[in-house]
């Protein structure tokens, strides 16, 4: 079904550990919420309210970023929920994979103004959401000029990208006294890890003809 979903025919997403692990426990969550009957476009944009929840939490500092993290990590797990729901439901609609994109970019761009908030780098954080917007604007295009086949599940994926942002938003609360320091280092390792999955990625589309 994430295949489908997805338009990635080509990717077992079952081989990536952190990928599996997340699939289970949203297809977990999400089938209670399909026989409720809860349209997945609804949790898209509650994904999107709770990635801001988490900005507003952050920016009043202290032991309040280690919430803000742990919102963050609901946002994410609701993204990966809308998905289940419209496969469990039959609701899977080229509008709703769209919504979904641009949902999944907007909270990004929410966890990093979270940082930033709660006393990060903004430089850092700006540099971080680069290099998201670089890996997956190349796998969209990827996507469209080679028959919807997008190449391999990279180490800088959403799924890591969302730990290493809860993780620093964490840390932040639990030591404010340092709240600087790891607000520059945390999405600095973010963008890094996602340059070298954009650099995985580049590397298999230079072998396609």
């Amino acid at each position: 079904m994430w295949q489908r979903l997805h338009g990635t025919p080509d990717i077992d997403p079952l081989a990536n550990p952190l990928l599996r692990l997340f699939l289970r426990f949203t297809h977990a969550i999400a089938a209670p919420i399909a026989r409720v009957g809860v349209h997945p476009d609804v949790l898209t944009l509650f994904g999107v309210w709770m990635a801001a929840l988490a900005a507003a939490v952050a920016r009043l500092g202290g032991r309040w970023c280690a919430f803000a993290g742990m919102v963050v990590i609901i946002s994410a797990l609701t993204d990966g929920v809308d998905g289940a729901v419209a496969g469990f439901t039959g609701r899977e609609t080229t509008r709703g994979q769209v919504l979904d994109s641009v949902a999944d970019r907007v909270s990004e761009s929410l966890f990093f103004a979270a940082i930033v908030l709660a006393g990060g780098s903004a430089a850092a954080a700006v540099a971080a959401m680069g290099a998201v917007m670089l890996l997956e604007y190349t796998r969209a295009r990827a996507t469209v000029a080679n028959d919807r086949v997008t190449g391999p599940i990279t180490v800088g994926e959403r799924p890591t990208r969302v730990i290493g942002i809860a993780v620093t938003l964490v840390a932040m609360g639990v030591t404010p006294d340092s709240a600087g320091f790891i607000g520059l280092w945390g999405p600095i390792v973010v963008a890094v890890v996602t340059t070298v999955g954009w650099a995985q990625l580049v590397s298999h589309i230079a072998r396609w003809k």
